[in-house]
């Protein structure tokens, strides 16, 4: 009896050695609901450092809209989030959703990495084009911009409010589900539709608009852009090209449109070797990860380039670089001291 304690004990400590030697890190990463461009994003990261790490099994956590998933990684309920850059600077601030009379934030945050770029824009009727030309002739006009709580129709909200066009107060703004966006401007319940595009990949409920309506896209004057880029610095100019969108959105020419960069920003007590494992599966598979995705394409053109400007702009504005990111940064050859990423 004594010899067969001894061999279940041995088996015991063997099979908690195999276990704890295969054991990973399991990383809930939040993105929004399934069919998104963060959950078709995240679903890839996640793909890919399940395939490429040794350690790491990322999992997508799909929250309602993206502020729920932000309160959700203050929480705790996510080691990971994305955010738009405007959604970082309201955290950094405590602005908007995040004032303290609204909701007390608490959690640290660290930056991970910037994951796309996003083209802002609306479409209309075709037949309405020759009344709404501009922003500003949507004042006094019924509208989708965006579900409520989401980082797109924060941008909105900035955009047309006393800060920039100022118009507003006066739209007739229409919140509802994704979904309805076609029937809404079929049935003409509204007059334009707020859409984005994503490394050149128009999102999808705005694709089904586009096929189901005689529909165009309605952009800013250079007026108008030049006051909007000038009222919010986590706003950029996206250069948009007919021949991007491989389907007819009313443009004729290359044009300049609001862009806003998102960031995945992660938990600073995620180990740094996990993190740096992520990264660098990241980078090292971009151009993988793009054709899987389109939202991954401007990212796999330089992962670094990408990336550098927006690390150092946040870094700068206080949010840190999580270590295992400078720890891959390092190990390409760059001094991110001499940097300033860290």
């Amino acid at each position: 009896m004594k010899k067969l304690l001894l061999i279940c004990f041995l088996i015991t400590i063997f099979l908690g050695i195999a276990i704890g030697a295969n054991a990973k890190y399991m990383w809930n990463a939040g993105a929004a609901p399934e069919g998104t461009t963060s959950y078709v994003c995240i679903g890839v990261l996640s793909e890919t450092a399940n395939t490429h790490t040794k350690d790491v099994l990322m999992t997508p956590i799909a929250f309602s809209k993206s502020l729920v998933g932000l309160k959700a990684f203050d929480q705790k309920q996510a080691v990971s989030m994305y955010a738009s850059a405007q959604q970082l600077e309201q955290i950094i601030n405590k602005e908007g959703p995040f004032s303290p009379e609204t909701y007390k934030w608490s959690a640290p945050v660290a930056q991970m990495m910037w994951l796309w770029d996003e083209d802002e824009f609306f479409l209309i009727r075709k037949e309405d084009a020759d009344k709404i030309k501009n922003y500003s002739d949507l004042a006094n006009r019924p509208a989708f911009c965006h579900m409520l709580g989401t980082g797109t129709y924060e941008i909105l909200k900035a955009v047309f409010g006393p800060q920039c066009l100022d118009i507003w107060d006066t739209m007739d703004i229409k919140s509802f589900e994704y979904s309805h966006t076609s029937d809404a401007l079929k049935l003409k319940e509204v007059d334009a539709v707020a859409g984005y595009s994503s490394g050149g990949a128009i999102v999808g409920f705005i694709q089904e608009v586009l096929a189901r309506t005689d529909s165009v896209m309605l952009v800013p004057t250079p007026e108008e852009l030049e006051k909007i880029l000038k009222a919010f610095s986590f706003l950029s100019a996206a250069t948009m090209r007919p021949e991007t969108y491989g389907q007819d959105v009313g443009l004729t020419k290359t044009i300049k449109n609001p862009g806003i960069g998102y960031v995945y920003i992660v938990d600073p007590d995620v180990p740094e070797e996990f993190v740096y494992q992520v990264v660098k599966a990241a980078f090292e598979n971009a151009t993988e990860m793009s054709k899987v995705a389109g939202v991954w394409r401007k990212f796999a053109e330089d992962p670094w380039e990408f990336n550098f400007p927006y690390l150092l702009k946040y870094k700068k504005m206080g949010v840190p670089i999580h270590p295992g990111v400078l720890r891959y940064f390092r190990e390409l050859g760059y001094d991110t001291k001499l940097l300033g990423l860290e």
